[in-house]
């Protein structure tokens, strides 16, 4: 079974495996202020999300839009000639449209198998999650085999988000507005924990240094605990010396940064650090 994996790129996933493991990203639109559209794609394995995001760090005023059914559409259509099934994984919570879309382009495509895959993880928790999730794809022998490493990897993965979004587990990108203007001392930090397929608000604090140390204390207490071996981790510009800073007390993990996404951007804004271990 020659399986292709479509994903859309909020699920940081570092390029480089890409063509490793036949995974082909669906690009987001930029809007700019003057009304000038950015796509994320430049071909079938390869974006351009550094640079849109410097576009958005300068236009508060800048749109973020989902990939169209037409794009899965043609994605899907494309990948016809070399593969027999598509695993098109992407999330309902945080990008409803996006999974909105891949249902409709599946039901077009009539020449290949799409399956398509929902999941509550996000940034390095989804990136982790797919990285292990496609090792398992290579050597499947059928979606339902699939479907169960999907459903063991969301239950052993731990992730901690730092975000001063206090409804990042309740809005998805469709109702949420632009948070990466969100610079005021009085907005209070929330710490999210991702367990068990579940996202939960466990504190929030006026202090960035409580909760880094409450990051701290859960991260070492797993590594004690749990049998880790990888570690992905992502963070906003303005964050990330403090979550390289909270990586040192790991000692014997696989570890490996993933860009931060356009999704992450628009959901947690500027200030934002997540760590996801498995």
């Amino acid at each position: 079974m020659e399986i292709a994996i479509v994903t859309d790129t909020s699920r940081a996933l570092p390029s480089q495996l890409y063509k490793l493991y036949n995974v082909y990203p669906l690009g987001y639109y930029l809007e700019d202020s003057k009304g000038t559209i950015f796509a994320e794609r430049v071909s079938a394995q390869e974006v351009q999300t550094d640079k849109l995001l410097t576009i958005a760090e300068k236009d508060k005023n800048a749109q973020l839009y989902s990939p169209t059914v037409k794009d899965f559409v043609e994605l899907y259509t494309f990948l016809e000639e070399d593969f027999d099934h598509i695993i098109s994984f992407h999330s309902s919570l945080f990008t409803p449209t996006v999974f909105e879309n891949a249902i409709l382009a599946k039901k077009v495509v009539s020449d290949i198998t799409v399956d398509v895959l929902d999941t509550y993880s996000f940034e390095s928790s989804s990136g982790l999650i797919l990285n292990q999730l496609a090792k398992k794809i290579q050597d499947a022998e059928s979606i339902n085999e699939i479907r169960k490493e999907s459903f063991s990897l969301h239950g052993r993965i731990h992730s901690q988000l730092l975000t001063k979004n206090d409804q990042f587990n309740k809005i998805g990108l469709r109702r949420v507005t632009f948070l990466s203007n969100i610079k005021s001392a009085f907005v209070p930090w929330n710490l999210y924990l991702f367990k068990q397929s579940n996202w939960d608000l466990v504190k929030n604090s006026r202090s960035i240094k409580t909760l880094q140390s409450e990051m701290e204390t859960r991260l070492i207490s797993l590594e004690k605990s749990k049998d880790l071996k990888f570690c992905y981790y992502s963070s906003s510009k303005r964050l990330n010396k403090e979550v390289k800073e909270l990586l040192e007390k790991l000692d014997n993990l696989y570890v490996e940064e993933t860009p931060q996404t356009l999704v992450a951007y628009f959901l947690t804004s500027e200030y934002s650090m997540n760590i996801s271990v498995l």
